[in-house]
């Protein structure tokens, strides 16, 4: 008999083990709704980098070099610089102390100079510091053309705009004027009352005192020839 109950009870325990295992419907709904959200989901979107923006600079002149020199306000020392735009120049220079006149022609370190009353020409090296007179007209010079002589230069040499302006230690801008039809200023510095013109830096008249004014006319920049600061091949002996 305590056989059979044992039995019975080992049944029993068995059939209680079977009703709990059952399939777990968490699961199986976790599963599902899973799949559901991957399905939902966008499709991917490659990120692009955006390429930085680059604002173009606005275009700006470039303003003439400024060298410090002491005493001259800004405004004269701008002018002043504006003379680097001259490459070349021409002029006719009046001599205050004898009214006579010269036409003057200057490339880098050759000049020439013509004394308008006379048939001859002066040929300069202003680095070499030599002079060398010429008579360049066949008509006028007849057997003399070609070089009549050696000059000491320091004794013939006749100072340029630029020259002067070299000695220009201390300015005042006094006014503003057309000097010739052509902008300029009116200085007032320690070698006198200077003429200036405002594009160009070039200075066009230095009057020391009531009775001497050094004059500059007839002003060309950046037209003058090699052949017009040297002696022509014909002229020079080979």
């Amino acid at each position: 008999m305590k056989n059979v109950l044992i039995v019975m009870l080992i049944m029993l325990l068995l059939l209680g083990c079977q009703s709990v295992i059952v399939e777990d419907p968490v699961l199986e709904e976790t599963e599902d709704t899973t799949e559901e959200i991957i399905e939902d989901l966008p499709p991917a979107v490659e990120e692009v980098e955006e390429e930085p923006v680059v604002e173009e600079e606005p275009v700006v002149e470039e303003e003439p070099v400024v060298e410090e020199t002491s005493l001259l306000p800004e405004g004269v020392a701008i002018i002043f610089a504006k003379s680097q735009k001259v490459k070349n120049y021409h002029y006719t220079y009046t001599n205050p102390l004898t009214n006579q006149n010269f036409k003057v022609w200057v490339k880098g370190s050759k000049m020439r100079v013509d004394p308008v009353s006379e048939i001859t020409s002066i040929f300069f090296d202003t680095e070499l510091k030599t002079a060398e007179k010429y008579c360049i007209s066949y008509s006028k010079c007849g057997r003399e053309t070609g070089k009549i002589g050696d000059l000491q230069y320091d004794s013939v040499y006749i100072e340029t705009p630029f020259d002067w302006e070299s000695k220009i230690l201390e300015a005042e801008l006094k006014s503003e004027s057309d000097h010739q039809g052509k902008e300029s200023v009116l200085l007032y510095t320690n070698i006198g009352e200077v003429i200036v013109d405002q594009n160009f830096g070039f200075i066009y008249s230095v009057k020391v005192d009531e009775d001497t004014n050094h004059r500059f006319s007839n002003v060309g920049f950046n037209r003058v020839k090699d052949e017009e600061v040297v002696p022509g091949e014909h002229l020079v002996p080979q």
